[in-house]
C-alpha cells in the first residue's frame, strides 16, 4: 500500500509550528507546544502516535481511567489540517484507528478542535456522535466566543 503519511520527528518542529499558527492564530504559543511535543509526545511512543501528511497532522494517545483500568481508550489529542486540505485527514484518521486497535483499545474518541466540519469524516470512519458536550469559557476568545456566565 502506498501510504502518504509518516511518523513525526523532532525535525518536524518548524513545520508543526507553522501549521499550529495558521490554525490557532494569536492564541497559539510555540514554546509550550514544542515542550509538549518534544518532551512528552516523542518520548512516549507507547502512549502517543504522532503522524503527518504534507498538509495535516494527527496526534493520538492511549490512556485509561482508574475506575476501568481494563478499558484502554484512544484519543485524538489534535488533528490540524492546512486550509483546503481536510481530505488529507482521512488517511491519518484511519491510521489512528488502526493504531488504537493494535494497542488493544476498547474505544477510539475524537476530541480535537479542528475548526472544520469533521462529521462527514467521522461518518466515513463509522464513528458515532457522542453527545452531549458542554463548555464554559471564562474569558472571551479571539473569535469572540464566550459562555453565558
Amino acid at each position: 500500500m502506498n501510504r502518504r503519511w509518516r511518523l513525526m520527528t523532532a525535525d518536524d518542529c518548524e513545520w508543526i509550528s507553522e501549521l499550529f499558527a495558521i490554525r490557532y492564530g494569536p492564541r497559539y504559543r510555540w514554546p509550550s507546544t514544542e515542550m509538549w511535543f518534544t518532551n512528552i509526545v516523542l518520548k512516549s511512543p507507547m502512549l502517543f502516535y504522532p503522524i503527518r501528511t504534507e498538509n495535516a497532522l494527527c496526534i493520538t494517545s492511549v490512556g485509561l481511567e482508574p475506575w476501568h483500568p481494563q478499558e484502554i481508550e484512544a484519543f485524538i489529542n489534535t488533528l490540524v489540517v492546512r486550509p483546503n486540505y481536510i481530505w488529507e485527514a482521512m488517511e491519518l484518521l484511519r491510521e489512528s484507528v488502526a493504531w488504537a486497535k493494535d494497542r488493544g483499545a476498547t474505544r477510539w474518541r475524537f476530541q480535537s478542535d479542528t475548526g472544520n466540519d469533521i462529521e462527514p469524516l467521522m461518518r466515513r470512519l463509522g464513528a458515532r456522535k457522542l453527545e452531549p458536550r458542554f463548555v464554559i469559557d471564562f474569558k472571551e476568545t479571539p473569535d469572540g466566543q464566550r459562555s453565558n456566565r
